[in-house]
């Protein structure tokens, strides 16, 4: 594949992957009100709604690292991207709670077959030695779809009305999709290998791989509750517990979502520095990911200045940027031609993970008397996200006890190594 046709075929990936982020941050975190509002819900159908795209988004990452590693991430990417922009712009048309979450799954599912394809990809164009910066870079241009999804989102729908917003991002999709298409078709599927081996040989060696673990763990932990205060509280805390307007709430967002960006683009460069050191940048993050909590609920519960809360969000962005990290090293301390399967299982864990937390948070709001009526959005009490905090926070101590466990790579693949070698 020559270079320059493989700087465009990435640029198309990448290109995919904005909206597939884009839609992730949207809802319901940046329009929870709006939302909750037009269709009179509770704050556990509104996070349910983020749930059902995190369920089924991540429990299909496994089945699609095996559909890369089978068909090649070119042809699952697009078929994911298909189904992406359809259910994107079918979604604002729908005028009930049931007709959303099922227009919302569908739209999980087109998303969960971007990402790993995406890698897979990834992996059969570039070198090794270069996986995690590469990656690092895609993020970047995929969080700056979820950058889109916060307080631009928010401008617009402000303007524009919701529907009207997520309508139009579901028309650039299909363009993206369109283009990608262009690029991609001609791609093959890789060849099968006389070593390749069955769906529960891998699942098998995967699971049963004890350098897997401490992996997975902090990658759940970490990126589920960045991920619950980005996409589903943060800007509603603010608004309920902080007293900020729902425009400056969503800027913050949007703060915080950069800061995850452009941490995330230089956590690969980090790693290189350190001689491609992996452990160091995890267990910082997993640190970084329980300071943040635990400043955040002093915060809350002493009632400091809404500054404080801003800047702690701001800081569980910055913790968050140890996603690549986490995909190189799954991808190191198991087998090479596992790569996509590995990748999928430990990034679908990060979002079943999401769709728990969501859910069982909007179950926890809901649990709290003496809800209160501002015109016709709900504002709940300080208590109620305290409680969703203190959980978060023991999460993320045993994260950091993970985070020690991980065998350290050094960039290069360990699995069937002793232990230090």
């Amino acid at each position: 594949m020559l270079r320059r046709h493989k700087i465009i075929a990435l640029a198309a990936m990448c290109l995919l992957y904005f909206f597939s982020y884009f839609q992730r941050l949207a809802l319901p975190g940046t329009l929870f009100d709006e939302l909750q509002t037009d269709f009179a819900a509770t704050a556990t159908a509104i996070t349910v709604l983020g749930a059902v795209f995190m369920y089924i988004y991540g429990a299909m990452q496994f089945f699609t690292g095996l559909l890369a590693d089978r068909y090649g991430g070119a042809r699952v990417l697009l078929t994911g991207g298909a189904l992406l922009a359809v259910s994107s712009v079918v979604f604002p048309l729908m005028h009930s709670l049931p007709c959303l979450y099922a227009v919302r799954a569908l739209t999980g599912l087109g998303a969960s077959l971007i990402f790993i394809s995406l890698v897979k990809e990834l992996d059969g164009m570039f070198p090794a030695r270069h996986f995690a910066m590469i990656l690092c870079l895609c993020l970047f241009v995929g969080y700056a779809g979820g950058l889109a999804g916060t307080l631009p989102l928010a401008r617009l729908a402000g303007r524009w009305g919701w529907r009207s917003a997520m309508f139009g991002a579901g028309l650039l999709s299909g363009l993206a999709w369109l283009l990608a298409l262009a690029v991609l078709r001609g791609r093959r599927a890789p060849a099968p290998s006389a070593r390749q081996a069955t769906l529960w040989q891998r699942v098998k060696i995967i699971l049963s791989n004890p350098d897997t673990w401490p992996v997975m763990g902090c990658g759940m932990v970490n990126f589920g509750v960045y991920f619950l205060w980005q996409a589903v509280l943060g800007k509603k805390m603010l608004t309920d517990a902080g007293g900020l307007t729902p425009d400056r709430a969503a800027s913050v967002s949007f703060w915080m979502m950069l800061v995850c960006m452009l941490a995330t683009s230089l956590s690969g460069f980090v790693s290189r520095l350190l001689q491609n050191r992996r452990r160091p940048v995890i267990f910082g993050c997993a640190g970084l990911t329980m300071l943040a909590l635990a400043v955040m609920a002093a915060a809350l519960w002493r009632g400091y200045s809404p500054r404080w809360l801003a800047a702690c969000l701001l800081l569980l962005g910055l913790a968050s940027s140890a996603s690549p990290i986490i995909c190189a090293v799954i991808k190191e301390v198991n087998p090479p031609e596992s790569a996509g399967a590995s990748v999928g299982l430990v990034n679908g864990a990060c979002y079943m993970a999401i769709a728990l937390l969501s859910h069982l948070a909007g179950l926890v709001l809901d649990a709290f008397g003496g809800v209160q009526r501002a015109g016709a959005v709900v504002v709940y009490p300080r208590a109620a996200y305290l409680t969703v905090m203190a959980g978060c926070l023991v999460l993320a101590a045993w994260s950091c006890r993970m985070a020690w466990k991980v065998r350290e790579s050094h960039g290069a693949c360990v699995y069937g190594r002793p232990p230090g070698v």
